[in-house]
């Protein structure tokens, strides 16, 4: 069995240290000790402490949202979207965050990777990504664990009836090592601590297994735990033993890490002293993590868990000062820690929770809102330029892999985001541009190639390529000039040529407030506050379009997509005002209902879309052969606020024939669904008679030639004007219909 005990080199090391920095905080005041360590009162003021330290990071590129939002990559598990948005600037801000704090070590959440397939055996999804990022690090000489959570419920008996989960993961991430050692992982690191002590031994079973398997088959990978303070009084029989849970899960791990979330350094003190003197017996190591986040009202007694409440007190002057006055600062309870075990061989270091609840006791804003705030939302490091320490200077030796900059890096691939094409004429494909010009190297790229399923269909740094209408997934490989390669994929749908189901311009509604034509079916929620729907020339090329504001804004149009699918709505939009996470939201509803909780949302748009865009939208399955279908668009504003406001112009609802349905295109007993109809009726002296003209606006997305048809009952059909061209714009057709027995008349567009 190996074992990571520290040598007796690095012992001495750390003993020679401590009597040095002894003597040199005898013969400095308390005021000097500070200033050594921290250059200023706030921001980005530079925390040079000697111990570097760790940080649970579970969100290290800031996303939409505000705090919650923020809590983690995996939130809603939309990972493609939230944590690539501004992902250059964003991993700038932590890097230098982590350089200008003595942030040395990661227990980084993987969320991004957390859904995938570890089964696969690789860490299949966004590795280009990821890769980047573990360069960069290993560069600034920060080390990164990759911390994970089971996929099972917190404290789901699946713990017992799945012991393979660790192992899996294990194997994957020493995969991903193998596959890139210059940027490779430390170790895992499980941040499962359920409280249910009947699932104890599953987890104890998963973290053996993955244990096992790594001392077995060689691999330099290393495992780690979080460690819950209650586990110290929890006693368990496990492989033949009966002792604390806590001292059952260091048997089974290289390194863990206690989260000693009290504020009572005593407390803290006590219970590190239980897992550094276990770890020492038995060869591990081990660091003690300590929580500033805001728990307050979080659960009975959550405010002694933290020591967010006298860092809010502190002054600027004294927040971080070591040996201040009573009451012990949370700097006191870190240093004398350190003070305590840096000498135990098994000690690794002070561990802080989380990223950005540390970054709000500097800044006092969430890394987002930080972000947010700067010129054009983006973090320019070379422009702030902050004071940085030598994270490579530690007075505590890693534990494990130890980061090595590399003068070649991979190349960064881009391939633009993930885009659906339009079928233009009809005959099954497309000629699509692929563009990955955006792709960076440090040394230059050499090679550009694409792919599907390993055939090459392109190379260069844009190509034309012919693909036939469905979904492909296409891949891009760069090779720089000193021989890395990286890929990345991008999918790309080619849409059949849909053809338009309803349109909406607004150009016949009325400007004012309240004012959309019922004709076209328009239902407005709110009718007694008619003020938050208007009409006006609010339009991208100052036609009018209709605006939506406050909370109480928002329209919905029923369609029957009976025998189409591939249902797409497009539309021109922006926004004004809408802080404080308020959004314009796009919805349907697949049940004809219109409560709140038959909605489902397709898109929501921030403040971010200032200005005019046209936006399509793929609708989900449920939208396709559906009579009940309805869609909306609702401003989730500030309520009464009038100034966050959204104006939508130039809706297109589109779909496509399912096969095997009958639309009864080209039949004299058929018809084409009319689309965009609009009509109006003018009778002799206002009144319905035989006089009436009807002046009827249609248009086709097939060009063609069209005849329209009348019908007061939906069986006799009379033919009312014949040869029509239309091309897909909307046309206006006045004529008098030639039955009149009713006041009831259907009018249908026929292909002929």
């Amino acid at each position: 069995m190996k074992t990571y005990m520290n040598t007796n080199l690095e012992a001495l090391k750390r003993l020679i240290f401590s009597v040095a920095s002894a003597i040199l905080i005898t013969a400095l005041s308390c005021t000097a000790l500070q200033a050594d360590e921290w250059n200023g009162p706030s921001d980005w003021a530079k925390f040079d402490v000697a111990e570097r330290r760790a940080m649970w990071v579970w969100n290290p590129i800031p996303t939409e949202g505000g705090k919650e939002e923020n809590r983690s990559w995996d939130g809603d598990r939309n990972v493609s979207e939230r944590f690539y948005q501004n992902y250059k600037g964003s991993m700038d801000l932590f890097f230098d965050f982590c350089e200008n704090k003595s942030i040395r070590v990661l227990y980084m959440s993987c969320g991004s990777y957390q859904w995938t397939d570890y089964s696969s055996g690789g860490l299949d999804y966004a590795e280009e990504y990821m890769i980047p990022f573990l360069e960069e690090a290993n560069a600034r000489g920060i080390q990164v664990w990759y911390m994970y959570v089971l996929n099972d419920d917190r404290d789901s008996a699946t713990l017992v009836k799945n012991t393979n989960q660790i192992i899996t993961i294990a194997k994957a991430v020493h995969n991903f090592n193998q596959e890139f050692p210059s940027c490779r992982f430390a170790g895992i690191h499980c941040d499962q601590e359920p409280n249910d002590t009947s699932v104890y031994t599953g987890l104890l079973e998963n973290t053996k297994r993955a244990y096992d398997w790594i001392e077995e088959s060689g691999s330099d990978l290393l495992t780690s735990q979080a460690l819950r303070p209650a586990w110290r009084n929890a006693s368990i029989t496990f492989n033949g033993e009966t002792k604390v849970m806590n001292q059952h899960m260091q048997d089974w791990l290289h390194h863990s890490a206690l989260m000693a979330y009290n504020s009572n350094a005593n407390k803290v003190y006590d219970w590190a002293k239980l897992v550094i003197d276990y770890a020492d017996s038995i060869g591990r190591s081990a660091a003690i993590g300590s929580e500033v986040a805001n728990l307050n009202g979080a659960w009975d007694g959550s405010e002694n868990e933290t020591w967010y409440g006298k860092l809010v007190n502190e002054n600027a002057a004294t927040r971080f000062q070591v040996s201040s006055s009573s009451p012990v600062t949370w700097e006191d309870m870190m240093h004398t820690t350190v003070d305590k075990f840096k000498d135990n061989p098994s000690f690794d270091r002070m561990a802080i929770h989380s990223y950005g609840e540390y970054f709000w006791h500097w800044f006092r804003k969430q890394p987002r809102d930080y972000l947010l705030e700067l010129e054009g939302g983006e973090y320019v490091s070379s422009a702030i330029n902050p004071d940085k320490v030598d994270l490579t200077v530690d007075a505590l030796p890693l534990f494990g892999h130890k980061p090595v900059p590399f003068d070649n890096r991979h190349p960064v691939v881009v391939t633009g985001e993930d885009r659906y094409v339009f079928d233009s004429d009809r005959k099954d494909g497309e000629m699509v541009e692929l563009d990955g010009s955006g792709s960076t190297d440090d040394f230059g790229i050499s090679e550009y190639v694409w792919s599907i399923d390993g055939e090459e269909i392109a190379r260069g740094a844009k190509a034309t390529v012919f693909l036939a209408d469905g979904t492909h997934e296409i891949t891009l490989t760069l090779t720089d000039t000193g021989g890395l390669s990286l890929s990345r994929g991008v999918t790309i749908s080619v849409m059949p040529a849909g053809e338009v189901l309803f349109s909406e311009d607004f150009e016949t509604a009325t400007p004012g407030f309240d004012q959309l034509d019922p004709a076209k079916g328009w239902v407005q929620v709110g009718s007694n506050q008619p003020e938050h729907v208007g009409i006006g020339d609010y339009g991208p090329d100052g036609s009018q379009a209709v605006s939506l504001s406050a909370k109480k804004g928002w329209i919905y149009k029923a369609i029957d997509t009976s025998g189409w699918e591939s249902i797409m709505v497009s539309f021109d939009l922006r926004l004004e005002g809408y802080a404080n996470e308020k959004n314009l939201v796009c919805k349907y509803s697949k049940t004809g209902l219109t409560e709140s909780k038959h909605w489902t949302t397709v898109k929501a748009f921030d403040s971010t879309h200032t200005e005019y865009d046209r936006y399509t939208l793929v609708l989900p399955a449920a939208a396709a052969n559906n009579p009940n279908f309805i869609f909306n668009f609702h401003s989730v504003g500030n309520d009464g606020v009038k100034t966050d406001i959204s104006f939508i112009d130039n809706i297109v609802l589109t779909g496509v024939r399912m096969e095997g349905y009958d639309h009864g295109s080209g039949s004299d007993e058929s018809h084409m669904q009319v689309v965009g109809a609009e009509f109006s009726l003018t009778g002799s002296g206002g009144t319905s008679g035989a006089n009436d003209s009807v002046t009827l606006k249609w248009g086709s997305a097939v060009s063609g030639s069209y005849s329209i048809w009348s019908s007061v009952d939906l069986i006799n059909w009379t033919e009312e004007v014949s040869d029509i061209p239309s091309a897909g714009e909307m046309t206006a057709q006045e004529f008098t219909p030639s039955q009149v027995a009713s006041d009831k008349r259907f009018f249908q567009i026929r292909e002929n």
